[in-house]
């Protein structure tokens, strides 16, 4: 069960209560019966001999099986529940939630989160199963969703209701699938168990955003939700329609799903994604791959949910169990007995303390300063009838005097009917008996007092404790009680702006109702004060019909009849907006109220719709003449709407003119602003909706908008109906400080998804002459001004700030946007008239990295930012030709950019989100452009983006890769080139090639550098190179590790050294690092390191083609000159005159090596290396008596060596298709097989006057697999090989692969017949279950070295936590001795060595190993043994030199490694010394 929790796997989350769906876990545990307050006051109580349904039955202990048993997809064990570090969950979230997290804490801190437990508790990988059950979890597993009619993919039967016109339906039950972002479910909710969930049926949809679509991050085409909180929502429709006197008479939001879906898609809003993923890099995305985006309604305050469902896994958070139990009406405690009758003095007792009565009397204020002493007892019980039950209790502590006034009994049966009304059972108990049927019935008397405060202490939050404390928690209601704060404000809005509303409450024609609705969504959000949803409606309204007698006395059966006959036109009453009353706080000056005079023309009199609240401090504003009224701007501070301005249309202008006149301000300025208008060809202004909080100030408005039901014709032809809700741009639902122009286009921001970005103030800056904002009161006087500089400010991870210089008549003037000081400063100057025609913006989940200009005269800035960071989003003209990226805008049309909008974190100083200002299509003209390729646009055959564009067309890019990390599967991102031959001055290389950075000689060309080549701790290596003087590149080298030659030093400079782990084809320590590149002129040959290895040598090497990512260089290819000729370039053997023995294909990979280096020195021994399927897979040589550091293929765990004597060359080789290799010397001595013979061997010999000079092979991208295995041959006259001439020779030896070991019955994989005569195998320490060992992916493994040779041990960590140990044990030695491993050979993406995981011997100095512990995780339980968890842990090594090191097999530290750690002593027999390790281990781990 290890790995369903330690891959930290990413949640879905619902769209209305904010938590999972599934993939919750809990320990296996018996979860702690409940307890009643009343069980729990007096033990005594009986309350069993009592069937009216009234009182408290015994709770029941009895356990439940699935809450042990570990198959249960919830309980994981106990004892591996361990506490999630801080660092991961950080990690895990993204930059929008973990600073609305750090917010939280700091509002929590100051007091002011009471009732809500505090953002500073641990992080656990499950629940206590005590605490909470597997019943109460199930619910979390169901979903339902409303899918859109766009949806690329639809459940089965789904098209059938989208038919009748319908843009949405909502889907039966079904499931989030385990492995990838879809879900399953039926299109019909009755025929749902027709469709088996988790089946990966193809006719499923996808979460939220659909993937595989270029505009997928503005396109919802689902809105998952569970199926327990739409139920709730449902029942919160009906709640809000009978509150409001509406009789519905169907489920309003089965008739209204579109209004419902356009409600919902407004708050719709994408928290963050995994920090390895760039945001824009998403939309391109498998859906297999989509778990790591994480959407929610944006608007939303999900209270506690929010603290453990932030970020990439749903986090079980200590305290919050509470919030994944079944909110279902039936699950709580108090389903069966939802009253409490008065001769219940178990219950009764709770009366004494339901006020908090824990009042410190000497802090109160006397009674003189009391304002309420004097008030009789009767007028502050008056005063209770209009406060909730939390007001009484508020005003009980802040007034003495009332604090003794007892509530009437009844008062608390009004709390339950208000208060409670998320409850059924309990309200419609209370209703039945206040009808008499249960009274008389029962004869029986209920306590209000008690019944109350059982209900309520039932969802308190207990102060932390024990664990105990939650005994008495009902966790089913509590959780119900939250979603209910969610979905109830949410209904309220739906409902206030229902058809039926606003048919019966405020008289709209029925045609009209059907076409109005909030088209643009709201301004402001609900801060969680109550308060009250309401409208006002001046638009036309409908006469009232006269019903006849007999019509009212018709049977409820005809209900249906008479809904239908709601659809018949109402005859309608125009009426006329005459003036709009706005009403003021006094004092504060903050709107407070609308009122809207409108002219009835029937009633021939003035009549008045109000909204919010009154008062006598008001202003009038009148409705110009021939003027509409056509929208607002709103003023939002302090989160409620301060103040507000009209804005005018004229009708007589073009539908489409944004021409528009504003009203005098009024009310409180200074905050954010928003403008909302009906545009006059789509829509006419019918009224305003919001939410008016409890002390009479507007939290939340909108716009009630009357679709227009004409069609309007344009130039273009007649106009489209438009729809009741639109999507909400940047440019129209942001708030401004200040508002733009009416005359640009405002493009969408890139960068992150931020929840709350409507309420973010956004900001702009137009740098072209002749744009001001919109609306302000006294607009500058035009003055001519042109930008002449552009300022960036960044450092190695954001944008902080950008400036603006401008050159004007009365001088400089600059402005600002950001913050204009830190760690690196660009500067990008603009001519007169120069303009800026691309724009690239780098972001990511953080923010936004970068920014780069390219103008219309072909110039381009520096980066603004670190330049490799992010998703880079190219903004430019459409070019023909080369391929570009998918991440670009294309400005058709548009002759220039001329500004930006953002919006800017001031606490973080970094831009969130970035985006373009275009002119409108009518100004712009569109200017023929030949622009260079503009950086980050083009992509090459790989779809990696080139940095700065392609190499010219005379240069051909090598198809022979030149370094590649281990599979190949590299991830790289970004690609580009660097021409080694003009003017080079430097390179730089940082770290293990992290980056590198190419130096010109010319100081106005700009350096090249590719990865990482900035901010790093470590500094570079430094190789001159005087280009200027006509130094030329011809060559490239690979350096390792153990590179120290004093030579080299004086050419280069180690600053610093930064080697952590080990690659398996290099020799270099490090995931996703190569080794260091030298490069070899045609004046440094003399200068080469001692430990390095060839790669290139050729005349026509012209420059280098580098893919990589923001962390390193991931793979470099030579470039050549196209005059090289195609052999030249792709079989770089061809520039020394030889050639590979048969014919190859153009599309072949292809890797070489030559017998003789470069100094002359020949083989004189050759390793063969064999992988675990018995095929030939790589090849070593020795020269001059040191291993060389560059392997031909790949390494294995299993090798053959030969020696070879003086004077012995290899001359010819012996293949068995591409599985097995053997070569033959000149003496005619014959390796044996490296590889299993599974075809006839075929003899690869030299042809007349040839001699073998090296061996080729072609091969696959991904991995080893040979395509084809020969020998190069060169000229015999021209090389000192002519000398040898080919010996008959035998056969090779066949190889017996795999050997069986008697012992244990599994096979070697490693070369056992090699063993030494006197080498003895000591008994092993671990695993030795014969039953765990007969597995097919088990294995013998064996290493020996010579003592005197030893240098290093190194044990490798598995990075998967649910295999830990230590997956292989390698040794280093000298040179001579080389290198050996026991155990799989690493993966670089799946290991990890430490620093703690190296042991340095001084094996040459007499150094040895004296003793070996192994630490042993043994099995706890009977069903633990022969599984994976029984394996070796970690090892101590003790020396003769006193040194001691303790290596471990996990990225935790030893206290964290789960099951009993037990330590084995290896021991060593008299007279004999340590030499070698022997053991057992299988594709993860070393048993």
């Amino acid at each position: 069960m290890a790995d369903q929790f330690d891959s930290y796997r990413t949640h879905f989350y619902c769209a209305l209560c904010g938590g999972p769906f599934a993939r919750v876990f809990r320990t296996a545990a018996e979860a702690a019966p409940p307890k009643d307050p009343a069980t729990a006051s007096n033990a005594s109580a009986d309350c069993t001999n009592d069937n009216s349904g009234l009182r408290l039955s015994p709770v029941s202990g009895a356990a439940d099986p699935d809450d042990i048993d570990l198959t249960n997809g919830f309980n994981i064990p106990v004892e591996e529940n361990h506490v999630i570090p801080e660092e991961v969950v950080l990690d895990n979230m993204g930059y929008a939630a973990s600073r609305h997290r750090d917010h939280r804490i700091r509002v929590s801190e100051k007091g002011l989160r009471r009732g809500i437990m505090s953002e500073n508790r641990r992080t656990f990988k499950a629940y206590d199963g005590r605490r909470i059950s597997t019943k109460q979890m199930q619910w979390t597993r169901d979903l339902r969703a409303l899918i859109h009619k766009k949806a690329k993919d639809i459940p089965i039967g789904g098209q059938q209701y989208l038919r009748d016109g319908r843009s949405q339906f909502l889907t039966g039950r079904g499931r989030i699938r385990q492995v990838c972002a879809w879900a399953d479910a039926s299109a019909n909710y009755e025929l749902e168990d027709e469709l088996r969930v988790d089946t990966g049926s193809p006719h499923g949809f996808q979460v939220y955003q659909e993937f595989g679509r270029l505009d997928s991050e503005f396109v919802i085409s689902s809105i998952p939700f569970h199926e327990q909180c739409w139920d709730l929502m449902v029942y919160a429709t009906e709640v809000s329609a009978r509150e409001r006197g509406v009789d519905m008479h169907y489920d309003p939001i089965d008739e209204n799903e579109d209004i419902l879906w356009g409600y919902l898609r407004g708050l719709v809003g994408i928290s963050g994604v995994a920090k390895w993923l760039g945001s824009g890099t998403v939309s391109t995305l498998h859906g297999s791959r989509r778990g790591e985006v994480i959407t929610r309604l944006g608007e939303v305050d999900y209270r506690e949910a929010q603290g453990s469902g932030e970020g990439f896994q749903w986090r079980h958070d200590e305290g919050l169990h509470w919030i994944v139990a079944d909110p279902d009406a039936s699950a709580s405690r108090i389903f069966a007995d939802p009253l409490v009758t008065s001769d219940n003095a178990a219950i009764s007792i709770l009366t004494n303390t339901s006020l908090g009565t824990s009042l410190d009397w000497t802090k109160h204020r006397r009674a003189y300063s009391d304002p309420f002493y004097f008030l009789p007892p009767e007028i502050k019980v008056e005063v209770f009838r209009y406060l909730t039950s939390t007001d009484i209790f508020s005003f009980k502590q802040a007034s003495l005097s009332v604090h003794s006034v007892e509530i009437p009994s009844l008062m608390y049966k009004r709390f339950i009917q208000e208060e409670f009304d998320y409850y059924p059972p309990l309200t419609t108990a209370v209703k039945r008996y206040s009808e008499g049927s249960l009274r008389l019935a029962k004869n029986v008397k209920i306590d209000w007092k008690a019944t109350f405060e059982r209900a309520r202490k039932s969802i308190r939050t207990p102060e932390p404790g024990d664990g105990s404390e939650w005994d008495e928690i009902d966790i089913n209601l509590k959780n119900r009680n939250r979603i209910w704060k969610i979905v109830k404000p949410m209904a309220e809005e739906f409902v206030e702006t229902c058809p039926s509303v606003l048919r019966q409450k405020y008289g709209v024609p029925v045609q009209q109702a059907n076409r109005t609705s909030v088209v643009r969504g709201w301004v402001g959000t609900r801060s969680g004060r109550e308060g009250v949803a309401e409208s006002a409606y001046f638009g036309d309204r409908a006469r009232p019909r006269e019903r006849s007698a007999e019509a009212e006395d018709e049977d409820e059966d005809e209900d249906e009849d008479e809904d239908d006959s709601d659809e018949v036109d109402d005859e309608t009453i125009s009426t006329e907006l005459v003036k709009v009353r706005v009403y003021l706080s006094k004092g504060s000056q903050i709107v407070c109220g609308l009122g809207f005079l409108i002219y009835d023309y029937e009633e021939e009199d003035m009549q008045i719709r109000r909204f919010g609240r009154r008062s006598f401090l008001c202003e009038d504003i009148q409705i110009p003449t021939h003027k509409n009224l056509i929208g607002f701007v709103f003023c939002f501070t302090e989160n409620v709407v301060s103040g507000i301005r009209l804005v005018f249309g004229d009708p007589r202008h073009s539908p489409h003119s944004t021409i528009s006149e504003f009203s005098a301000p009024i009310g409180k300025w200074g905050g954010v602003m928003r403008k909302v208008i009906a545009p006059p060809d789509y829509r006419m202004l019918a009224g305003v909706t919001g939410f008016i909080n409890s002390s009479g100030f507007i939290e939340k408005i909108g716009l009630l908008e009357l679709t227009l039901e004409r069609r309007i014709s344009d130039q273009f032809g007649i106009i489209p109906v438009a729809p009741l809700q639109v999507a909400l741009s940047h440019e129209e639902s942001s708030v401004w400080k200040i508002l733009p122009p009416t005359n640009v286009r405002c493009l969408e921001r890139e960068g992150p998804k931020i929840r709350n970005w409507k309420l973010h103030m956004a900001e702009w800056e137009v740098w072209h002459p002749g744009y001001e904002g919109e609306g302000i009161l006294s607009p500058p006087s035009p003055r001519p001004k042109s930008l002449c500089e552009i300022v960036g400010y960044y450092d190695n991870e954001f944008l902080r700030g950008l400036s603006f210089i401008y050159e004007t008549p009365f001088g400089r003037m600059v402005s600002t946007s950001g913050v204009n000081v830190a760690k690196c400063k660009s500067t990008f100057p603009m001519s007169i008239g120069e303009r800026v025609s691309a724009v690239v913006i780098s972001f990511g989940v953080g923010g936004v990295h970068g920014l780069l200009f390219v103008t219309d005269r072909g110039r381009k800035s520096d980066a603004f930012g670190p330049r490799y960071a992010g998703t880079h989003k190219i903004f430019g003209p459409l070019l023909t030709g080369p391929l570009s990226t998918a991440h670009r805008y294309d400005l058709q049309g548009v002759d220039a950019v001329v500004g930006l909008h953002y919006l800017y974190d001031n606490e973080a100083q970094r831009f969130l989100q970035l985006g373009l200002i275009l002119p409108m299509e009518e100004d712009s003209v569109c200017l023929q452009q030949n622009l260079p390729p503009i950086p980050f646009d083009q992509i090459d055959g790989d779809s990696l983006q080139w940095e700065d564009g392609p190499p010219p067309q005379d240069l051909v890019v090598s198809r022979e890769a030149g370094t590649l990390l281990a599979d190949n599967d590299t991830g790289s991102t970004f690609t580009g080139w660097v021409d080694l031959l003009p003017g080079l001055k430097q390179i730089l290389t940082y770290g293990q090639m992290k980056g590198i950075r190419f130096v010109y000689a010319d100081s106005n060309r700009r350096d090249k550098y590719f990865g990482n080549a900035e901010g790093l701790i470590s500094g570079p290596y430094i190789q001159d190179i005087n280009g200027i003087q006509g130094e030329k590149v011809i060559g490239l080298y690979e350096i390792f590790e153990e590179e120290s030659s004093t030579e080299d030093e004086s050419r280069m400079t180690m600053i610093s050294d930064d080697v952590a782990t080990e690659s398996d084809t290099s020799g270099y320590d490090g995931p996703g690092l190569m080794p260091r590149l030298w490069f070899l002129t045609d004046r440094n040959q003399d200068k080469r390191p001692l430990h390095c290895h060839k790669i290139i040598e050729a005349d026509g090497l012209r420059g280098m083609k580098f893919n990589f990512t923001a962390d390193g260089i991931q793979a470099w290819l030579p470039i050549y000159s196209g005059a090289s000729g195609e052999h030249e370039t792709r079989f770089p053997w061809y520039h020394r005159g030889f050639h590979a023995d048969r014919p190859l294909s153009p599309a072949c990979f292809v890797t070489h090596e030559y017998f003789e280096d470069i100094a002359g020195r020949e083989v004189d021994a050759v390793k063969g290396y064999i992988n675990r399927d018995g095929s030939f897979c790589g090849l070593l040589f020795r020269r001059g008596g040191a291993w060389s550091e560059s392997v031909f293929g790949e390494m294995s765990a299993f090798e053959i060596t030969m020696e070879l004597g003086k004077g012995e060359v290899i001359c010819s080789a012996y293949t068995s298709g591409t599985t097995a290799l053997a070569l033959v010397t000149s003496t005619g001595k014959c390796t044996p097989w490296f590889g299993e013979v599974k075809q006839d061997p075929e003899w690869r010999g030299p042809a007349r006057h040839k001699v073998a000079v090296g061996i080729y092979g072609a091969k696959l991208v991904d991995r080893i697999t040979w395509k084809e295995l020969g020998l190069l041959y060169g000229e015999a006259a021209s090389s000192s090989r002519c000398k040898h001439r080919r010996q008959d020779s035998s056969m090779p030896l066949a190889l017996q692969f795999p050997e069986i070991d008697p012992q244990t019955t599994l096979p070697w994989y490693s070369n056992i017949s090699n063993k030494r005569p006197n080498y003895e195998l000591a008994e092993m320490a671990g695993q030795k279950e014969p039953t765990y060992w007969n597995g097919k992916s088990f294995w013998r493994g064996y290493m020996a070295y010579d003592p005197a040779e030893l240098e290093q041990i190194r044990v490798f960590v598995n990075r998967h936590m649910a295999f830990r140990g230590i997956r292989a044990l390698r040794l280093r030695g000298t040179k001579r001795m080389g290198v050996t491993t026991m155990g799989v050979w690493m993966n670089n993406r799946d290991y990890i060595v430490r620093k703690s995981g190296k042991m340095k011997i001084r094996g040459p100095a007499g150094e040895k190993i004296t003793t070996v512990n192994v630490h042993l995780r043994c099995a706890e339980t009977e069903e633990m043994v022969g599984s994976a968890q029984e394996s070796v842990v970690g090892l101590e090594i003790s020396t003769t030199s006193g040194k001691q090191k303790r290596m471990f097999g996990c990225v935790y530290p030893h206290s964290e490694l789960c099951g009993q750690v037990v330590t084995k002593q290896l021991v060593c027999k008299d007279g004999y010394e340590v030499v070698g390790f022997h053991g057992v281990f299988c594709v993860r781990k070393i048993l």
